[in-house]
């Protein structure tokens, strides 16, 4: 579908675009990616990512608003409850 091999990052595939990528994680190991989420439906776009200058700096200012983060291996996430339908993952750019 997206004409490129992946590569495999723990449960997740992993496809590499000419900007960004796209992470597909079996129904099995949601909570391995993003700890506490839970999928509504399935399929399901679970979460966006955002490449940010300094992780924290960005996590300050989300705090900052009254909303909570929760702590990734290579950044945070804030709940798809929270982002009212994904969750936002930042890790450092």
């Amino acid at each position: 579908m997206l004409g490129r091999p992946s590569t495999s990052d723990g449960p997740a595939r992993v496809f590499r675009l000419r900007v960004g990528s796209v992470r597909i994680v079996p129904v099995s190991a949601p909570a391995d990616v993003l700890p506490g989420e839970v999928a509504p439906v399935l399929p399901y776009f679970a979460a966006v990512g955002v490449g940010v200058a300094d992780v924290d700096v960005a996590r300050d200012l989300v705090k900052g608003n009254g909303i909570a983060t929760h702590d990734l291996p290579e950044g945070y996430f804030v709940s798809a409850a929270d982002a009212h339908g994904a969750a936002v993952v930042f890790r450092q750019a």
